[in-house]
């Protein structure tokens, strides 16, 4: 059997400790689900910014003939990096504000419970496109072919666990980012 694997996670709401378990709750939602949960069974219109934003990817995860339920829910999952680096940028990226220390936690996740995802395509601006963007999201294909740089998240099907933390930092402006690696984001 294929050993478990190590991403990383910026603690951006300063909720994780090492050794937890991360799982469901009682209605088979991650803490990521139950953020949009109020929503859920609502139509997509109507709504605004994230919320619309995953009410139309989880409408195009379980109804779009080509995807249809290969992949599990956003809602059910763990988000990671590929890198301790890349955690980092995903924390500058967020527009959660804090000025308290971001640790980083390792996650450690079972083989088969993880898919890479270029959340490039979640960036671009609403458009005609977006079902279209959302729907190359879901499929795995990576935005090089639109942009130059990918930016590969790491979608955990729960339960995983956090394991240690391996570094501290505080936003800041000084920061650059790379792009991944491929052999980073390929399933060994």
């Amino acid at each position: 059997m294929a050993p478990n694997r190590i991403f990383y996670h910026a603690d951006l709401k300063g909720t994780l400790s090492e050794n937890q378990e991360l799982s469901l709750d009682a209605n088979g939602l991650s803490a990521f689900g139950r953020a949009y949960s109020p929503f859920m069974g609502q139509p997509h219109e109507g709504h605004t910014g994230n919320v619309r934003r995953e009410l139309m990817l989880e409408r195009i995860r379980t109804h779009n003939p080509n995807i249809a339920r290969r992949f599990p829910s956003r809602f059910r999952s763990f988000f990671a990096a590929l890198t301790i680096q890349d955690a980092k940028v995903f924390a500058h990226k967020s527009a959660t504000q804090t000025n308290n220390p971001i640790r980083i936690f390792e996650i450690v996740a079972p083989p088969g419970s993880f898919h890479f995802r270029d959340m490039g395509w979640l960036d671009f601006p609403e458009s005609a496109e977006t079902a279209t963007y959302y729907v190359s999201y879901w499929s795995e294909l990576l935005t090089k072919s639109v942009r130059d740089n990918p930016f590969i998240e790491v979608c955990i099907d729960l339960p995983a666990k956090v394991g240690r933390t391996v570094e501290t930092f505080i936003k800041s402006d000084d920061f650059v980012w790379r792009a991944p690696i491929q052999d980073e984001y390929e399933a060994p």
